[in-house]
């Protein structure tokens, strides 16, 4: 549906390196295997068919979580919740021909939402630029002019780019990450920085290569950064692995660290881990999985909460919906 890629790699020092399938049946709360720290928490909303969200913490402690519309993934909708756990969708439309949406809430208060220009898309997945649109109250929203990225036309760029994340630095700088698509639908992550989150300059290098990953794989998927309290950054990232000689097949939520946001340490043990569907598993690395996907992050008072929605592949199935693990122990 939306083009979406998973990988995962074997990098670090965490954890064994022992291949074993993770087949269950029931409730994704029964069958998820979580890394030692993190808790379920369920589900948040009750919706299959939501990709791509992007969440923010509003001065009144409210939660507000914006996604592709079910119908549409190239209109952004909105939830609201009092605690982040129960969210009711907000009326209307935040805005259309918008793609992959990035929630930023500035300094002055205001609201930025970064997405993907796709209506113009280039090759298979990629889009043209990256765009924004401001808002006072996080609801209603108004293109800015210009482009904030565009696609250079070559390189690690020549086939678009997409999928834009943003991070704001202590230094009152701003740092985006990207996907960039080349000629061969070889996905990296690549980044920029600026001082007024309006106007980019791409860094040199590449901060996530599928060569880090599963070999097989030529891409990265969708990742949600983060700067803890002792100034680490954290891009978290979904994975997958379909290679049964691969040592570490294991797929899921993946934490990948940096103490400077350019230079990242892939940590090979899931925070969540992909599971296979039991009534459909036959052995076959291939077979139907449910895959946590498409992470946000948002800090709370009891922790950093991770959101995602559980597909298989870009495949809805019956356990598809939004839920939400937490770290009590991350600041």
């Amino acid at each position: 549906m939306l083009g979406l890629l998973l990988f995962i790699w074997s990098c670090g020092d965490e954890g064994d390196q022992t291949s074993s399938a993770n087949v269950c049946s029931g409730e994704p709360s029964e069958c998820f295997n979580l890394l030692d720290g993190w808790g379920w928490e369920g589900k948040v909303i009750d919706e299959p068919n939501l990709f791509d969200v992007t969440v923010v913490r509003l001065d009144d402690g409210q939660y507000r979580l914006y996604s592709g519309a079910p119908e549409d993934p190239h209109s952004v909708v909105s939830y609201i919740s009092n605690d982040g756990l129960n969210f009711q969708q907000e009326d209307g439309c935040r805005l259309t021909e918008a793609f992959m949406p990035f929630i930023v809430k500035l300094p002055d208060g205001m609201f930025r939402l970064y997405y993907t220009d796709q209506e113009t898309a280039i090759g298979k997945y990629g889009g043209r630029a990256i765009m924004s649109a401001i808002s006072e109250d996080g609801l209603n929203f108004t293109v800015e002019e210009g482009d904030r990225l565009t696609y250079t036309r070559d390189g690690y760029e020549s086939s678009g780019i997409r999928g834009a994340k943003i991070l704001q630095p202590n230094n009152g700088s701003y740092r985006m990450y990207y996907h960039g698509i080349d000629e061969n639908s070889y996905w990296r992550v690549l980044s920029a920085v600026s001082s007024d989150g309006l106007n980019w300059i791409r860094e040199k290098g590449v901060r996530l290569d599928p060569s880090d990953l599963c070999p097989p794989e030529t891409g990265i998927g969708n990742i949600a950064p983060f700067i803890t309290s002792d100034g680490i950054y954290h891009l978290y990232v979904t994975t997958k692995c379909d290679d049964e000689n691969y040592l570490n097949s294991k797929g899921g939520i993946f934490d990948t660290r940096s103490a400077d946001g350019l230079t990242f340490t892939i940590y090979n043990t899931p925070i969540i881990e992909t599971y296979y569907l039991a009534d459909s598993y036959t052995g076959n690395p291939g077979d139907p999985k449910a895959v946590p996907q498409d992470p946000a992050v948002v800090m709370t008072d009891d922790g950093l909460r991770i959101y995602f929605g559980v597909y298989s592949g870009p495949t809805v199935i019956a356990e598809s919906a939004i839920y939400s693990i937490i770290n009590q122990s991350i600041e």
